[in-house]
């Protein structure tokens, strides 16, 4: 088993803002099997065989990707002395739907999201397949083809401060080397899907530390071997706040965050309504 991904890295010591904060990392890191993985791999096995049309798509002609992106998982699980993971070759007639059908399968066999990023002839990075079972409010078939400046869109801020960097970052990215970076929200429950369909209770301003959870994403970014695509993973974390906030800095760096975070940002977090009265409860936590 792989250990935990900390919960604190994206909690920096700074004000709130956008940035790529990549570091060189091990595939094992995001795809290797967790403490949890009996429990994840159950979730993903129920959503994706009772409404797999909701968590996993793929355009046509991904042929060569999907069997890329197989065989290099595989490397990182042996690396990591896990058993690889047996999976059918991509279909060969490479239609939406056969390749669909391939991505559903794999998706109930590897603990992380992912998805698959193809450059078009203008270079513009486009989300092309993946399987997303545990979005942070988002749907992954309502991006899918689209490109990642389109899919970033509703994120008030982002292209303006990272698209540049992030197109550049993509078309720069030596095959197999691996880069992490981490991002977080803050939630009032702690299911790993949280799908716009699902309509789950948003945080309100009656939120109490207590019941709130820090959510926190790892993010894998891999140029396949003898490819220009990219691929993307996602493992999902969450940790009930009294958990992590007995520790000073702890209750410091989220109070930071929390409080230089812009408006607009805040509130397409889910954060808005319930930032005020957290922070007070944080001010309280830092008196002597």
């Amino acid at each position: 088993m792989i250990t935990a991904t900390d919960p604190l890295r994206s909690l920096t010591d700074g004000r709130f803002r956008f940035q790529m904060a990549l570091r060189p990392g091990e595939g094992g890191a995001v795809f290797g099997p967790t403490l949890h993985h009996a429990t994840v791999m159950a979730e993903r096995s129920r959503l994706l065989a009772t409404t797999p049309g909701l968590y996993a798509a793929a355009r046509p002609g991904l042929q060569d990707a999907l069997t890329k992106t197989a065989r290099l998982v595989n490397q990182w699980l042996a690396a990591t002395g896990t058993p690889t993971v047996e999976l059918p070759p991509p279909p060969a007639d490479e239609t939406a739907g056969s390749l669909t059908a391939w991505c559903t399968l794999a998706g109930t066999r590897w603990e992380p999201d992912w998805m698959i990023l193809r450059p078009d002839e203008d270079d513009i990075f486009r989300l092309a397949a993946g399987v997303v079972c545990f979005p942070s409010g988002w749907a992954l078939t309502d991006k899918i083809g689209r490109p990642l400046e389109e899919i970033h869109a509703p994120v008030p801020g982002l292209n303006e401060a990272l698209g540049r960097q992030i197109q550049t970052f993509l078309l720069r990215l030596k095959p197999e080397a691996v880069w992490l970076r981490d991002n977080w929200g803050l939630s009032a429950d702690s299911a790993l899907n949280h799908h716009p369909s699902l309509n789950l209770r948003p945080l309100t301003a009656s939120a109490r530390l207590a019941e709130t959870w820090l959510r926190y994403e790892e993010q894998l970014l891999v140029r396949l071997p003898d490819s220009h695509d990219v691929l993307f993973g996602i493992r999902v974390g969450r940790v009930r706040l009294p958990e992590i906030l007995p520790f000073p800095e702890v209750t410091r760096r989220l109070r930071t965050a929390l409080e230089s975070m812009p408006e607009h940002v805040a509130f397409y977090k889910g954060i808005d309504a319930a930032r005020p009265t957290l922070l007070a409860q944080l001010t309280a936590l830092m008196r002597p």
